[in-house]
């Protein structure tokens, strides 16, 4: 009995995303039915336009009957850089330009575009690719050539959810007093540069669940704004911004005081710890300062973000221990700082935080980059951390694989974290890590270091460092399903007011090394 088409279609995105190549060409080779199959899941989403190029002729007069063949296939662009190189910019224009004269848009069936090259020679066609069916685009910044779209935009209506149109231009004010032209709209991301009456028509859309606010050169000088309408989600992006983010974000937060229940900060370059602790001592003020309910307020907030998008330098000042400390008496479940460095972090911190905090559901600190500080927090402080806050669902540390303090008989147990963040958290003492992931997180199947820089060069001792983490990862993960073969029974020998716990050894463990005897071997005070 043949699959259905649906399940067929899982069954292939899944081979795509996770297979290798050659057995994605086997399904395509396979017959006409799977082929389709095939190249709707392969052309479903594009990161350039240059694989549709390369089936154009070597002719570009000649006719593109095999362009407009696999262009309804593709449902979604997401383009980093430009849509095409510049050598062959000419030939893409060419076919752009013939499909001018056309009725029918250039990709029928595109429901997500996303530009992000100013001067991308595709804005400039973009009233020929934009149609009913496109529910995301997102727009080059301050791009000059953005008034002809947004006028296609309010002439077509599609049905936009997520709509990144950041201008000065004449274009934005039209889409302000229009913006009730489109009921599905959610996610907006606009310049603050807009005047106050148009920020108060963009926050009175009965829809809007998210907003992004792209922080300039410069503030521009807003009174105070009372708003009615609170959002799910507020996100200040200071990428392109020369003031100082932190405490421009408070006088955005004071003179914008959007009501949300998220709220997320884009940096354009590394902080050091203290700024970042006086920040949150001023955005703590500030709420507690604060007696209406439809104002920005840490009281409402359950996700607090900040995250750099940009160079993060290796040894930057890690963050004070009681960096966290304001965030103590407000109810926030998903905290992420993990562009900062939190190598100082000691158990005891850890044990402070999770203490005053119980739920907490998502947690991050330092775990986005590298750092040359090692960590302080050992086994002991995770333990403490999935113990105090039983409502984990994603956790993210950097620690030292030392037990510490920890007490293998009382271990918390977690099922519900499936993936740990662990950063640059260096992978020792294997089995007692492995023993301890199979105890407290017995559902564990990834982890996951710090994020790799492209900037690096291929011989640069900070990749190797990286390389042997992961393999050392990869095999505590492989220990962890067979940790108690690791850990043979413990025997005990009185010694008057002592007890020696040692391991002997056993088939699956014949030698116990050196560096290992101080996780089998321990001297017990006994009490009198």
């Amino acid at each position: 009995m043949p699959l259905a088409y649906e399940i067929l279609l899982e069954i292939f995105k899944y081979v795509h995303a996770n297979g290798n190549p050659s057995s994605f060409t086997a399904l395509l080779e396979l017959n006409r039915a799977y082929s389709d199959i095939a190249l709707t899941v392969l052309w479903a989403e594009l990161n350039s336009l240059e694989p549709l190029l390369h089936l154009m002729p070597d002719n570009w007069k000649d006719d593109g009957d095999i362009f407009y063949l696999y262009s309804p296939l593709i449902r979604a662009i997401k383009l980093r850089g430009p849509s095409v190189a510049y050598d062959i910019v000419d030939g893409f224009t060419n076919i752009l330009h013939r499909h001018r004269h056309t009725l029918s848009p250039l990709f029928p069936c595109l429901t997500h575009l996303e530009l992000s090259c100013t001067h991308d020679p595709l804005v400039t066609f973009l009233p020929n690719i934009i149609h009913r069916g496109l529910r995301t685009l997102t727009l080059p910044h301050d791009d000059i050539l953005l008034d002809p779209v947004m006028s296609c935009l309010l002439r077509i209506l599609p049905p936009i959810q997520t709509l990144a149109y950041v201008s000065t231009s004449q274009g934005m004010h039209d889409f302000v007093n229009n913006i009730h032209l489109f009921p599905f709209l959610r996610d907006l991301t606009v310049s603050l540069t807009l005047e106050a009456s148009d920020l108060l028509t963009i926050m009175s859309h009965p829809s809007l669940q998210s907003l992004t606010l792209v922080i300039s050169l410069t503030l521009p000088a807003l009174q105070p704004i009372a708003f009615r309408n609170r959002i799910c989600s507020l996100s200040l992006d200071f990428r392109k911004s020369l003031l100082n983010p932190l405490d421009t974000a408070i006088a955005v937060l004071h003179q914008f005081p959007v009501p949300c229940q998220q709220l997320g900060i884009l940096l354009p370059n590394q902080l050091d710890g203290d700024t970042l602790h006086n920040f949150l001592q001023l955005l703590a003020g500030q709420s507690n300062c604060t007696l209406y309910a439809n104002v920005f307020s840490l009281s409402n907030l359950t996700q607090f973000t900040i995250r750099v998008d940009g160079f993060t330098p290796r040894n930057c000042v890690p963050v004070p221990s009681n960096v966290l400390e304001p965030l103590y008496p407000f109810l926030l479940t998903d905290i992420h700082i993990g562009s900062f460095n939190t190598c100082h972090l000691d158990d005891d911190d850890l044990h402070m935080l999770s203490d005053a905090m119980p739920q907490l559901q998502k947690l991050s600190l330092g775990t986005s980059c590298y750092w040359t500080t090692p960590p302080r927090a050992s086994l002991a402080g995770v333990a403490a951390v999935l113990r105090n806050c039983r409502a984990l669902t994603q956790l993210g540390l950097v620690f030292s694989c030392s037990l510490g303090r920890l007490d293998f008989d009382i271990l918390p147990v977690n099922k519900c974290i499936t993936s740990l963040n662990v950063g640059i958290s260096p992978p020792y003492n294997h089995y007692a890590v492995a023993h301890f992931l199979s105890r407290a997180l017995p559902n564990l199947c990834r982890t996951h270091i710090e994020y790799l820089d492209v900037a690096l060069s291929r011989h640069n001792h900070i990749l190797a460092d990286r390389v042997l983490r992961i393999k050392g990862w990869r095999d505590i993960l492989a220990m962890r399903s067979t940790a108690g073969d690791y850990f043979p029974p413990i025997f005990s020998i009185s010694l008057g007011p002592t007890a020696l716990l040692y391991s002997m050894p056993t088939p699956s463990n014949p030698i116990i090394s050196r560096d290992e005897q101080h996780i089998y071997i321990s001297i017990l005070l006994a009490r009198n």
